[in-house]
């Protein structure tokens, strides 16, 4: 599928989530009034919506499109590789405010909970987090209860 596939994928999930973010945004900030027109409520809430579905499929998009161009140059899926695709999301972010500062600090904020979740996951041996594991739990369970 390539870093293009991925990107858009992550692009699709990441507008899914905008939206349905977005429509409890608006559905929770609205202050409708007896006797107003709803052309402008719809607007807002329309605008609401697209607002965080533009900025949740850009910002999954750049992360899963540089850690798989990480990946594929570094030829190793870790730590670093999740870094990168966290600070150029988090750098993304800051395209709004147009300030340095707030590029290095969502760069510094989104590579460094990537590169922990990262790290978290590696921590744990594929014994513990495959099916396998799950369904050993499951007969002691039964075992136990017979």
């Amino acid at each position: 599928m390539g870093c293009a596939g991925e990107a858009t994928g992550a692009a699709a999930t990441g507008a899914l989530i905008g939206a349905g973010f977005g429509s409890v945004n608006a559905a929770w900030t609205a202050k409708p009034e007896m006797g107003t027109r709803t052309g402008p409520l719809l607007v807002n809430t329309l605008g609401k919506i697209g607002k965080w579905t533009g900025i949740l499929a850009g910002v999954s998009a750049v992360y899963s499109g540089v850690k798989c161009t990480a990946i594929d140059v570094r030829e190793k899926d870790d730590v670093i590789s999740a870094f990168f695709g966290g600070c150029a999301a988090g750098a993304t972010l800051a395209f709004k405010s147009h300030r340095v500062v707030d590029a290095f600090t969502g760069c510094a904020a989104l590579g460094g909970m990537a590169a922990m979740v990262k790290f978290a996951g590696e921590m744990r041996p594929e014994s513990v987090t495959s099916t396998k594991y799950v369904d050993e739990v499951q007969k002691k369970l039964k075992e136990k209860v017979v």
